[in-house]
């Protein structure tokens, strides 16, 4: 059973007792970062795009709006985010505070990833993560810790008080 799949259908049951799009534009990369972005897009299309089309795909499943983005920042920095809310009939857009997202940047300034689980963005709550690693770090173990902490506190921000 998909790790996801599993995440959403325990926390529903104690409840009842991603399209890809790119922003256009070229990103001037620096001399010494070409292997840098090399290293951090590998690890997307490795191992990051089937954990986020995997959440984004069993969220949609479920009846949440879900989409995986890929694009460039401000700061030229790439980025690869997977977004969802945990309402059915939701629509994405239209309030981002109820967006919940999870975001992979090569920050390359810094040649590091910053990971950021944004799970609760409403007014008052304190439901954003922002941490950073080296490249080395992010791996198939990791992320799916990370994405199930994000999933579950995500859908837990959601339930009523």
């Amino acid at each position: 059973m998909p790790i996801f799949h599993k995440v959403l259908q325990q926390t529903e049951s104690g409840n009842a007792a991603g399209g890809t799009s790119q922003r256009e534009g070229n990103a001037q990369v620096k001399p010494g970062q070409n292997e840098f972005v090399s290293s951090f897009k590998s690890m997307i299309i490795n191992v990051a795009k089937p954990l986020f089309d995997q959440l984004a795909h069993v969220a949609k499943a479920r009846g949440y709006p879900a989409t995986v983005k890929e694009g460039i920042d401000e700061k030229e920095n790439p980025f690869y985010a997977v977004t969802f809310i945990p309402e059915v009939g939701a629509t994405l857009g239209a309030s981002t505070p109820n967006e919940c997202i999870f975001q992979l940047k090569a920050l390359l300034s810094e040649q590091t990833i910053e990971c950021t689980s944004c799970h609760d963005q409403r007014a008052g709550k304190k439901g954003v993560r922002v941490m950073k690693s080296d490249l080395q770090s992010i791996n198939q173990v990791f992320l799916e810790a990370e994405i199930e902490e994000f999933v579950t506190s995500s859908l837990e921000a959601r339930e009523p008080t």
